[in-house]
């Protein structure tokens, strides 16, 4: 059986993570995301992962090569053995060219909003210590910016704000959108409508992927 590699792209606020995680859970595979790997390896407390947490500690990105070997390895484990579902991942023509060397024929779902949108999404959202997520327009607590749950206060993270958002935004139009348009002539692209109820978004993905 050929192993299904289904890479979620999208820009800040698409829903990557979440429709990632509704289509692992549909079809039971794991989810790979390069900061959960990067984590991972950094609690082995190994060489790597002391250098890891060293560089990331000083605002640096982890090397290209230890990114591509940790991704390689997690693909060979054996809960990937029919099929991952990888969120994210590549943002840019570097990582794409060498992603592409291990994993030649992915599925490739693009969730695509409209950049307004993806500032709302993100400057709506509050978290809490205890792990919930809210959104001040969508899902908001009963009270204010108290946690429903365990009565803590809410915050916002300190680059969910517009000006920081819309320069992630910028480097997304810059470094990933070209990864985008690369699979699309590729022909595995299935791009998806983003403005939609979380349950519309994952139907449709479900669709484009022939499992409904």
């Amino acid at each position: 059986m050929t192993k299904k590699i289904i890479v979620m792209l999208g820009s800040q606020g698409s829903g990557k993570g979440t429709q990632g995680t509704l289509l692992a859970e549909h079809l039971n595979y794991p989810i790979i995301t390069m900061s959960t790997l990067l984590k991972k390896e950094i609690a082995t407390g190994s060489e790597r992962g002391k250098k890891i947490k060293e560089l990331i500690d000083h605002g640096n990105l982890a090397p290209q090569e230890i990114t591509n070997e940790l991704l390689e390895k997690r693909l060979n484990e054996d809960d990937a053995k029919e099929g991952v579902i990888i969120d994210g991942y590549p943002r840019d023509y570097i990582q794409y060219e060498a992603f592409s060397k291990f994993a030649p024929e992915p599925v490739v779902v693009f969730l695509n909003i409209k950049e307004e949108l993806s500032i709302r999404r993100i400057t709506g959202r509050r978290n809490c210590q205890c792990g919930r997520i809210y959104h001040m327009e969508w899902s908001p607590p009963k009270n204010g910016e108290i946690c429903d749950d365990c009565g803590s206060k809410l915050e916002q993270r300190a680059d969910d704000n517009p000006e920081a958002i819309k320069t992630r935004l910028g480097l997304y139009h810059e470094k990933t959108e070209p990864v985008i348009e690369e699979y699309r002539k590729r022909g595995v692209l299935k791009t998806i409508n983003g403005d939609q109820k979380i349950h519309m978004v994952h139907e449709e993905i479900l669709k484009a992927l022939d499992l409904l």
